[in-house]
């Protein structure tokens, strides 16, 4: 069998230990091995083969950590497209080099598992159900309490009882307590931990059968002569973002599940953290120099830095405490949404190289004093460069400019919304999400924004994490049945959906697009001058009216893959 370990993510959930430079399963979380080197230990088990699939800004470090791998067993994804397509490109990979037959493994680097033979059995088992029944076939944890935190498989029928293998008859997404607590009693559900095993060929036969849009892809990719050349690195960038299990999984004809029983964390918060370390009698982890801690019980106490940390009378709490910042909250909330904060060193730098060559134009969906903190602030320049920026807060609805003589940023527009239309929509947003049971009774941050020119819903809350959000509609299903609902009640106004979990709603007309077309009128330069970074650039995307508006638009995922592609570009012009 061969062993693919899936090295991404975003990296903000355990922030300021992960970064977005260096995510979760690149540290010593739980042990002397890094997340990542504790993956390869487990794959190792499963097969002599094993491959790791990691975007190319953290191929470097993920190399470092494994020097046991050959360097073509690094197989690198050139900007971040979504977990199905980074399977595609592995089985690409593995169609030119492996036998089509061979069944593969598919196993996440952040998940924290003691039992590793309990681990490779499990695996063994799918693998030869797979190629006895040429279906794909997954691994489902046998629930030890209600979690509301996981996905469940639900299971109708038994293949197998002594290898306690079924049939999978639907998935679920996290459920409330009392649901959970339902599937746990009733014995036919099992935690979904997202591993996958089938050979090339049975992963594009249900592909052909289920999943035309990846078909494509995969036609695209595995027509250019080499895995990894330019050419191929360009396919791969004009693929756009699809999850896995939302793209192929759940469409499948017929899928059988393995029910395991080894121990098994997914490693997404504090909370997960503090359950996977030794603690004292008080339930404290605590670890770090000058660490001291008074009357203290049930507490993630971690240290990396030479600042000292004084924790005295508190309970269920995180204190961390890195050369990047200093984290102190509540062990069940998520640490503050990278959306939120403020801009890298690297993309401040990159953007003050690029003012030299261009006028730089940032549209987004948040106030103007976001953007002065997050941008702004984070700039260094002189205040001459400054007037070649343009701001765009709250999706357009509002256009600032510098003025150097008054050495302040000065409004040129805002079209903002009456008193009586922010209280009309702030009603509908609050009882159109009720109906469809997405009220969230405790959010990270404000649900409901008025920023003047655009009120905007964020169903976790504004401060939610990145992962969360994702976790919360992977599909965009839930957004787009609440923006309809929405809709309906607010004829006369521009309802949209907006980022991850949110829905922005603003005077009829004003969107990006709007935006794109003031920009032109400002400046006076032709549409075909401007290139914009968006991704949400799908039909129903908030960054979609731009490329409909007919402006050349490059997607992107994440700060990372904009910050690369605006070095290839200064790169150029130089």
């Amino acid at each position: 069998m061969i062993s693919i370990i899936i090295a991404g993510g975003s990296g903000t959930r355990l922030w300021p230990l992960s970064t977005t430079d260096y995510p979760k399963h690149l540290l010593q979380l739980t042990g002397q091995r890094t997340l990542l080197q504790s993956a390869f230990d487990r794959a190792s088990k499963i097969g002599q083969t094993v491959y790791v699939v990691t975007e190319a800004s953290h191929a470097h470090h993920v190399r470092e950590q494994l020097p046991e791998l050959d360097d073509d067993h690094f197989l690198i994804e050139p900007g971040r497209r979504g977990t199905a397509h980074c399977i595609l490109l592995a089985l690409d990979y593995i169609a030119r080099h492996h036998d089509r037959q061979e069944p593969i493994a598919f196993i996440h680097s952040d998940h924290h598992i003691r039992d590793i033979e309990g681990f490779a059995r499990s695996f063994a088992v799918a693998g030869r159900v797979s190629s006895e029944r040429r279906e794909i076939s997954l691994i489902g944890i046998e629930p030890t309490y209600a979690a509301t935190g996981f996905g469940y498989i639900e299971r109708d029928g038994v293949i197998d009882a002594e290898r306690g293998v079924s049939l999978v008859e639907s998935f679920k997404e996290k459920p409330d307590h009392d649901t959970a607590q339902k599937y746990v009693e009733s014995g036919n559900y099992v935690w979904n931990a997202g591993y996958f095993v089938g050979s090339v060929d049975t992963f594009l036969d249900e592909i052909a059968a289920s999943a035309p849009d990846l078909q494509t892809s995969y036609d695209k990719l595995s027509s250019i002569a080499e895995h990894g050349s330019d050419d191929y690195k360009q396919a791969y960038l004009e693929l756009d973002n699809q999850v896995i299990d939302v793209a192929l999984i759940e469409k499948a004809r017929g899928l059988s599940v393995v029910a395991a029983s080894f121990d098994w964390i997914d490693v997404g918060s504090f909370k997960d953290l503090h359950d996977t370390v030794s603690q004292d009698e008080a339930g404290n982890y605590i670890t770090g120099d000058d660490v001291y801690a008074v009357d203290v019980e049930n507490a993630y106490i971690r240290s990396d830095d030479s600042r000292p940390i004084a924790v005295i009378g508190l309970d269920n709490i995180v204190v961390v405490n890195t050369p990047e910042g200093i984290l102190v909250a509540r062990k069940d909330v998520s640490p503050l949404a990278v959306t939120k904060s403020p801009m890298s060193d690297r993309m401040a730098e990159l953007l003050a190289e690029a003012l030299d060559h261009f006028e730089i134009c940032v549209i987004s969906g948040g106030r103007f004093e976001q953007f002065q903190r997050q941008v702004i602030d984070r700039l260094h320049i002189e205040p001459h460069r400054l007037n070649r920026i343009h701001l765009m807060p709250t999706c357009g609805t509002r256009y600032y400019r510098f003025d150097e003589l008054e050495n302040e940023w000065q409004m040129q527009y805002a079209e903002d919304l009456t008193d009586d239309q922010k209280q009309d929509i702030i009603r509908v947003l609050e009882e159109s999400a009720r109906e469809l049971g997405y009220w969230e009774e405790n959010p990270a941050g404000e649900i409901i924004e008025d920023r003047g020119s655009q009120i905007t819903f964020s169903a976790l809350g504004q401060q939610a994490s990145p992962d969360d959000k994702y976790n919360w509609d992977p599909d965009g299903s839930k957004k787009a049945a609440l923006r309809d609902l929405a809709a309906q009640s607010l004829p006369d106004l521009e309802v949209r959906a907006g980022g991850t979990t949110s829905i922005d709603v603003t005077r009829e007309g004003i969107d990006k697009a709007y935006g794109m077309a003031k920009l032109i009128d400002a400046i006076d330069i032709n549409r075909d001058d401007i290139l914009f970074f968006g991704d949400k650039l799908q039909e129903g995307g908030n960054d979609y009216p731009v490329k409909a508006f007919g402006v050349d638009c490059i997607a992107v995922e994440g700060w990372e893959d904009t910050a690369a592609r605006i070095e290839a570009i200064v790169a150029v012009v130089k």
